[in-house]
């Protein structure tokens, strides 16, 4: 659940960032095919970038001295010598807690969004039966790849798909050549795939009022398209501005159909009657490149610089790394690390209890679902003298001939029983 919540917000963070630019940048000029294609490509790269492949690599400093890292590093325990206290992520009964906390809430979160985003749904689908209820019960007529419904009752004129909804009975045969020819374009051009994508967008993403903004920015631009062409075709332009007027009162049937007595009528008079945009602001758009890279960088996530499969110099180093390991001025409370397939192996001796860790870079290894970070130090001479295990607990490499490590046969469960 952690990994679609984190999914949501980089769409959210990525359609927000694009489409204001695009709010800003591109809104009123008069290319409305570019328009149409940028706000679609918006809706698409947030759906896509968040799963780009990484681009951003990771990089740590982790050769320090086991002298600098005890002295930047406040001893976890206290020296008092004879006592035997296992790390506190070791035992952790408080952090476990805390992850089931955490767990149980973006549970609680996630599926309190999808069962919203449910409904939503639902409530589209119910749209959607009810346009097919009102087309099923129109006569046709199919010409030119576009079929022709005229209800029995008087409703607003709307188009869907290849679908003209029009009651031929209530408009004269001037006004029913402009509502034909406006709504032939958006079902010519598709235009119900941009709605229906929006609608959709919003419902995905309904916490993000910006996806409201953008569904009514992306059906006024189809209708300034739709004017555009029908007067373009040589329709009189002050005729039908008179015509788009008439219906100034009328409601779309529903949200996602396009319609000739759509609600922004004061907007489309202004853009018939607006100059045409110079040709040199078309190249406005290339200013959200800049912003697309920056969207990219956010949600990809870093990565280390590192190989699946260890390279001799890799192995050597986890060879290396491998051995039995302290904790500082509690040598018998001890941990072994293995290397073992370009991983490492880190046993708890006194639960038995093994985690694995990924490297992810030099010296650095962590494991991901328990949020633990090994980070491992060097002495003077270049050799592993230890480890610190969650930024705090210092662990002191066992040489060879420890007796804490040639007595196998006694294990910590046993120390910490005496």
């Amino acid at each position: 659940m952690e990994l679609f919540l984190t999914y949501v917000i980089k769409v959210n963070l990525v359609i927000s960032l694009l489409f204001t630019a695009w709010y800003v940048v591109m809104r009123k000029n008069k290319f409305f095919r570019q328009n149409r294609f940028a706000l679609l490509v918006i809706i698409q790269l947030s759906f896509i970038m968040p799963f780009a492949p990484a681009i951003l690599p990771t990089t740590f400093a982790n050769q320090i001295s086991l002298e600098t890292a005890g002295s930047a590093i406040p001893d976890p325990l206290p020296a008092v010598t004879g006592s035997r206290q296992v790390p506190s992520y070791a035992k952790a009964p408080g952090a476990a807690r805390g992850r089931t906390y955490v767990a149980r809430f973006l549970w609680s979160t996630g599926l309190l969004y999808i069962f919203i985003s449910g409904l939503l749904l639902l409530r589209l689908v119910n749209q959607l039966l009810n346009v097919s209820s009102i087309i099923r019960k129109c006569g046709k007529v199919r010409s030119h790849g576009v079929t022709y419904c005229e209800p029995a009752d008087s409703i607003a004129p709307f188009s869907f798909f290849n679908f003209i909804v029009v009651h031929r009975k209530a408009y004269s045969q001037e006004q029913y050549v402009q509502i034909i020819s406006h709504e032939y374009v958006h079902s010519d051009e598709w235009h119900s795939v941009d709605t229906l994508l929006a609608e959709l967008t919003q419902i995905l993403l309904w916490p993000n009022p910006l996806t409201g903004l953008l569904k009514r920015c992306l059906r006024a631009n189809l209708e300034f398209l739709a004017d555009d062409r029908v007067i373009r075709s040589g329709i009189d332009g002050k005729a039908y501005q008179l015509n788009i007027l008439r219906f100034a009162s009328a409601r779309a049937n529903v949200s996602f159909t396009t319609g000739y007595s759509s609600l922004i009528i004061k907007e489309r008079i202004r853009m018939i009657n607006a100059t045409q945009t110079p040709e040199k602001r078309r190249y406005n758009s290339l200013l959200l490149l800049p912003l697309l890279a920056l969207g990219y960088g956010v949600v990809s996530p870093a990565y280390a610089q590192q190989n699946e499969v260890p390279t001799v110099a890799e192995q050597a180093e986890l060879k290396a790394i491998g051995g039995y390991y302290g904790l500082k001025y509690h040598h018998d409370i001890r941990i072994r690390v293995s290397p073992r397939d370009g991983r490492l192996k880190l046993l708890q001796l006194w639960d038995d209890h093994e985690i694995t860790f990924k490297k992810q870079s030099h010296l650095t290894f962590y494991n991901e679902e328990k949020k633990f970070r090994l980070d491992f130090v060097k002495d003077k001479e270049g050799k592993i003298a230890g480890v610190i295990g969650m930024r705090k607990d210092r662990w002191i490499k066992l040489r060879a001939d420890d007796p804490n490590v040639k007595n196998e046969s006694k294990t910590i469960r046993e120390v910490i029983a005496d």
